[in-house]
């Protein structure tokens, strides 16, 4: 390839192609960059499958008269439909840490300092979703007698009722876990969706300039 034919192509490529050249851990930026996408698509992947979950036909409710089967029917059945839901949610909270952990890594380049303002603006947000996480992935920790049972709070949300302790819940698009709620619906997955576009729009522009400056590496 000549010089013309070197520039038309490298003019052509993509964000990602021409991370791993003009940044000094090109290796390191470029897989956090494309893994970040995995993550992204996996959240999106979730979220419809949380949906689905949650709109899974259940038995109506037993009413006056039910039998004990009718009833145990219904308990067995609904602890079926969450368990679905939850593992859903699970994935979905893990979507929301891998992409953190990838940011993490991308604006961690000395060539992303700006961008990592851009994302510290929002770490708060991914740190909760990454404690949602733990939450199923520590929680034998977390049941009566175990080393971590003190992190999970009574909650008395009816002045008419005693307080108890939610392991695991469901209420209004929230995933409930202790005294802690967390967003899973559309919403968060919006949420998501513009912090990473905002912290690549930063990447990118880096990219851009550092392209203009040195141009590709042996080009």
């Amino acid at each position: 390839m000549n010089e013309q034919e070197v520039r038309e192509y490298w003019d052509s490529a993509t964000h990602v192609e021409k991370l791993f050249f003009v940044a000094a851990r090109g290796d390191t930026a470029s897989f956090a960059y494309r893994r970040l996408q995995m993550h992204l698509w996996a959240a999106r992947t979730q979220m419809g499958r949380i949906g689905v979950a949650i709109a899974d036909p259940k038995l109506p409710e037993p009413g006056q008269g039910a039998t004990q089967q009718q009833i145990r029917d219904y308990v067995r059945e609904s602890e079926r439909r969450m368990q679905a839901v939850f593992a859903e949610v699970h994935l979905y909270l893990v979507s929301w840490a891998g992409c953190r952990n990838m940011l993490e890594l991308l604006v961690g380049q000395p060539e992303f300092l700006e961008a990592k303002k851009t994302f510290d603006r929002y770490r708060r947000d991914f740190e909760y979703y990454v404690e949602g996480r733990n939450s199923f992935e520590h929680f034998d920790d977390r049941l009566p007698g175990q080393a971590e049972a003190r992190r999970v709070k009574e909650v008395q949300p009816d002045p008419g009722a005693g307080p108890y302790k939610v392991f695991a819940g469901l209420s209004g698009g929230k995933y409930l876990h202790s005294n802690r709620e967390w967003d899973i619906t559309p919403a968060s997955l919006g949420r998501l969706e513009r912090y990473i576009s905002e912290t690549l729009a930063v990447v990118h522009a880096a990219i851009d300039g550092l392209y203009l400056k040195k141009g590709p590496k042996g080009a």
